[in-house]
């Protein structure tokens, strides 16, 4: 597809997820009940158990992949400074990852409170500077390659990648929610709990297929913007990076405690970053060492 098709399927895809992720947000403030505690409402007590599941292995993937792109962000920091790109110390980088995540999932609670609440806005800011620095090497008219229904499917596809971006918090909405006091109206609930995670997305994508325009033949979007940017906001940005997945982990680990909760499988929070951690672990070091994971993201022999 080429940046136009692309845009106007990551808008569509991250608005519709955004509009269901903002009416279920609601339900937080209303019951202050986490999201899967709420479902056995409508399922039943056991009947909510197969939804908890699921979830507790959606919140493991995205541990896994969190600590994959973490790792991969540490690679090409270290690169800067020649690190060879290795298999071996994208394994290693990984698991420093892993193991980071993990300590901040079990002792660092306040810590993410500071992190999330102010560093969204760097975070921010360091797209917008990359963007703004990276502008003229932009390929803005890079065009489609496929026409007609083919096309048309290809925005559907990408599309609902971006979908199932944004729905897969779906699930999570109401963890977070249930801290608001009751007399917020769910009409403010919705609108931004839905803002707040769909224009980011929308945003963020845009952004980065508009960065990827500089080099179409590079499947690492990392490494692109590595090779493309100076590197005095290189280095910051995936620090940044890096620490920002890291910290993204709590969020999936705290999930994972409170489904278990939903399955009547009472755990404590050491517990459950444990058990998180070492099956998500074991999923990321064995994806980021897979043929398809080592193609995509090339890394030299």
């Amino acid at each position: 597809m080429g940046l136009v098709d692309s845009g106007v399927a990551i808008v569509v895809g991250a608005a519709l997820a955004a509009l269901i992720h903002g009416l279920i947000s609601a339900t937080g403030a209303r019951t202050g009940t986490p999201q899967m505690i709420f479902a056995r409402g409508v399922y039943g007590h056991r009947g909510a158990y197969l939804g908890a599941a699921l979830t507790w292995l959606m919140a493991i993937g995205w541990f896994a992949v969190d600590c994959i792109i973490g790792g991969w962000a540490l690679v090409q920091l270290l690169g800067i400074f020649g690190v060879p790109k290795t298999t071996e110390v994208a394994m290693g980088a990984i698991t420093i990852v892993l193991v980071a995540s993990m300590v901040v999932a079990i002792y660092g609670h306040q810590t993410v409170h500071v992190f999330e609440k102010y560093g969204a806005v760097v975070f921010m800011a360091f797209c917008a500077l990359l963007f703004i620095i990276l502008w003229p090497k932009i390929h803005w008219k890079l065009p489609t390659t496929v026409h007609g229904s083919p096309r048309f499917a290809a925005m559907v596809v990408g599309g609902s990648f971006i979908y199932a971006l944004v729905a897969s918090w779906i699930p999570f909405a109401s963890d977070y929610s249930r801290y608001l006091p009751r007399s917020v109206s769910s009409q403010r609930i919705a609108w931004w709990a839905g803002a707040g995670i769909g224009f980011p997305v929308a945003l963020l994508g845009i952004i980065g297929v508009a960065l990827y325009t500089i080099d179409p033949s590079n499947p690492d979007l990392l490494s692109v913007i590595t090779a493309a940017s100076p590197a005095w906001l290189t280095i910051p940005f995936l620090l940044f990076v890096v620490l920002g997945e890291i910290w993204a982990n709590y969020f999936d680990v705290y999930t994972a405690g409170l489904v278990a909760l939903a399955m009547d499988i009472p755990l404590r929070r050491w517990v459950s970053a444990l058990i998180c951690g070492l099956v998500g672990g074991y999923v990321s070091i064995v994806s980021a060492s897979s043929p398809i994971s080592i193609e995509r993201v090339p890394i030299p022999n």
